[in-house]
């Protein structure tokens, strides 16, 4: 099994091609366009059918891409803002997270000492 996270600083449609060659069966990514919203290539469509994303807008967000069944376990998040939690073809867990600044004193970000 074989999972990647990558923080893509956006444009992911653009971008997730290069993903296909490594023949991963997770991919976690940060700052990436919605997939209901946004048209990606069709050869990374095919090669990870099943998603999660979350996020405030359809150009950046939080998602969980998988060549396997997805369900989303609706675990809290602690008040993390991108967080998703799924259960893979109904036998093991994955996190996905993007963590940046915050400037609530809730959330870490730079307030935390």
């Amino acid at each position: 099994m074989l999972i990647i996270s990558w923080n893509c600083s956006g444009a992911f449609r653009k971008k997730c091609k290069q993903i296909i060659e490594y023949d991963c069966d997770i991919m976690i990514a940060q700052e990436c366009e919605n997939p209901n919203e946004v048209e990606y290539p069709k050869e990374f469509k095919i090669c990870m059918p099943n998603y999660i994303w979350v996020g405030d807008n359809k150009s950046k967000g939080l998602a969980v891409f998988s060549k396997h069944k997805l369900k989303d376990n609706l675990w809290d998040s602690g008040g993390n803002k991108y967080f998703i939690s799924c259960r893979v073809n109904d036998s093991f867990d994955v996190l996905g997270v993007w963590c940046h600044y915050s400037d609530t004193s809730d959330r870490c970000g730079s307030t935390c000492n």
